[in-house]
């Protein structure tokens, strides 16, 4: 069996179904018989990820962070952004069992983040810069970017990525 890489020549073709096509010329076949080709991408229209309900304390301090939170995630499209504010503990517990994660990103420090550690006892992932949560950093992922850690995961995986690749590649076999 072979396998192709930059030497085979072939080219990309629009299809309705899948996206496109990879059609290997003949000249490759002969030399390769037994040999196919198989997408190492993913059909990104079809399988994404649910949108993702991200909780965060919505406080107009400045050391908790709310309006970051919001420029960063506010128009991700596979992100439902909820902010947590004016709850008593029965509301907070409510909001903490509909959410799939929590977003604590403080900026001083010299504390606990209490929220972090409710969300934390609730079941809930904590996404965090790591300020105010070394306690418990075991238990949160630390990020330094909030926005590259929820854009879809899978994007550059898209068929249309690997298609791109695959057009460059035989471009340069052309030269």
């Amino acid at each position: 069996m072979a396998v192709f890489r930059r030497s085979v020549g072939g080219r990309i073709v629009p299809e309705k179904r899948t996206g496109f096509r990879l059609i290997i010329n003949k000249a490759s076949l002969k030399l390769f018989p037994d040999a196919y080709v198989t997408e190492v991408g993913v059909n990104t229209e079809w399988f994404r990820p649910k949108k993702r309900k991200v909780l965060y304390y919505n406080d107009s301090r400045p050391c908790k962070n709310s309006a970051h939170i919001r420029e960063q995630l506010g128009n991700l499209e596979n992100i439902e952004l909820i902010g947590l504010s004016g709850l008593n503990n029965q509301g907070m517990r409510s909001a903490y069992q509909y959410g799939d994660y929590f977003v604590a990103w403080e900026t001083r420090g010299g504390g606990t983040c209490n929220t972090a550690v409710e969300a934390i006892a609730s079941g809930l992932t904590v996404v965090t810069n790591g300020v105010n949560t070394e306690a418990y950093a075991n238990r949160v992922i630390k990020v330094d970017n909030l926005r590259e850690f929820f854009t879809d995961p899978m994007k550059e995986f898209s068929w249309e990525r690997i298609a791109d690749k695959l057009l460059e590649i035989f471009e340069k076999d052309k030269r």
